[in-house]
């Protein structure tokens, strides 16, 4: 498979950008950094391809969608394109990031949700977002963790044992073998080898 040139950035929301500004940040936590976030995405030539935006299950998409835009204006990036991702057919259009091989899922808040839809795709790799926390893909294999948060990876691949096909609706689940890797700032995870990376470079 060809090698991507691009990135993909993978954000947990509550990053800073216009209207969130760093104050409000610091208040929750003292490590937060002025737009260190999004600056990581900027191109090195400001005159190449945009930068999309997805946006996913937002009650305010527009207002989002404009919050983004004139954040990259303000750092001197106006060719970004926001895409409200408003149904479950356009997020599975594998035109939308079809260049990162695993299989995917994401979840803020709700752990036991991720666990459980990794449960039932063994073969996926979970991954869970804290608060101004994002990953980025390159190469369409390796993630690094940037931001003051930590991101919970999930690997399903190992399963050797759960009651998630037999057990009731309310009923509690059990797991053996899954694997899981907390990331903080600085670490990686390569998503073909399944492997931690104490510092990606």
């Amino acid at each position: 498979m060809k090698t991507p040139k691009g990135k993909v950035m993978i954000i947990g929301g509550a990053e800073e950008r216009e209207g969130r500004q760093v104050p409000a940040l610091q208040e929750e936590n003292e490590d937060a950094i002025p737009f260190s976030i999004l600056k990581e995405i900027l191109p090195v030539s400001k005159n190449k391809k945009p930068i999309k935006v997805l946006l996913t299950a937002l009650k305010e998409p527009d207002d989002a969608g404009k919050t983004y835009r004139d954040t990259f204006i303000k750092l001197g990036f106006s060719n970004a394109e926001v895409i409200n991702l408003n149904s479950r057919k356009m997020a599975s259009d594998p035109g939308m990031v079809k260049d990162i091989e695993a299989s995917l899922f994401f979840s803020g808040g709700n752990q036991l949700r991720l666990i459980q839809t990794i449960l039932q795709n063994p073969t996926c790799v979970g991954i869970g977002l804290g608060e101004d926390t994002a990953l980025i893909v390159s190469k369409g294999n390796i993630m690094k963790c940037i931001g003051s948060g930590m991101v919970i990876v999930i690997d399903g691949s190992q399963i050797r044992y759960t009651n998630i096909l037999s057990a009731d609706l309310d009923s509690p689940l059990s797991v053996e073998g899954s694997v899981v890797h907390i990331l903080a700032k600085g670490n990686g995870y390569k998503l073909r080898e399944r492997q931690y990376i104490p510092e990606v470079k």
